[in-house]
């Protein structure tokens, strides 16, 4: 199973945000790449990820499946990122408030897709996880090797 915790911590209560060592983490072999940062001690979260034509990667803000804000980011035909929201051990839903900005999509040379997008910290959407500074988050990432239609990781 293609599943794992990213641990983030936020450092510093005077400033927005700022990380503690989450750069360039590979998944897995072949798999998709991310890195996640604070721009500049804003109010804001970058996402940098590369995901290998036809699968995808997506980050649970949370402990498991329930009640669980997502981000979904597709390599298919022009890439897709996507807010979720899950209920439960079932598809997620799309969260009917999109708190990614700046999205930009980017097909490489080798098919693969680069994805930038920002959120804010605190996006005011109840369906969207509250990232507090000096507090540790414990995240999960999962991703599909075989298909970036949205189905069960594998």
């Amino acid at each position: 199973m293609k599943f794992s915790t990213p641990t983030l911590a936020l450092l510093s209560a005077s400033t927005p945000a700022l990380f503690d060592s989450v750069s360039a983490i590979e998944t897995f072999e072949n798999g998709p790449v991310f890195d996640i940062s604070n721009v500049g001690g804003s109010s804001k979260l970058k996402f940098d990820v590369t995901v290998p034509e036809n699968q995808y990667f997506a980050i649970a803000f949370g402990g498991g499946m329930i009640n669980t804000d997502m981000v979904l980011f597709q390599a298919t035909e022009l890439g897709v990122v996507t807010d979720l929201w899950s209920t439960g051990y079932w598809t997620p839903s799309t969260d009917s408030s999109n708190d990614y900005t700046d999205v930009t999509t980017t097909k490489n040379a080798d098919n693969s897709y680069t994805f930038s997008a920002m959120r804010e910290l605190d996006t005011g959407d109840s369906k969207d996880t509250r990232i507090d500074c000096g507090m540790t988050h414990n995240w999960k990432w999962v991703a599909h090797s075989g298909t970036a239609n949205l189905q069960k990781h594998n």
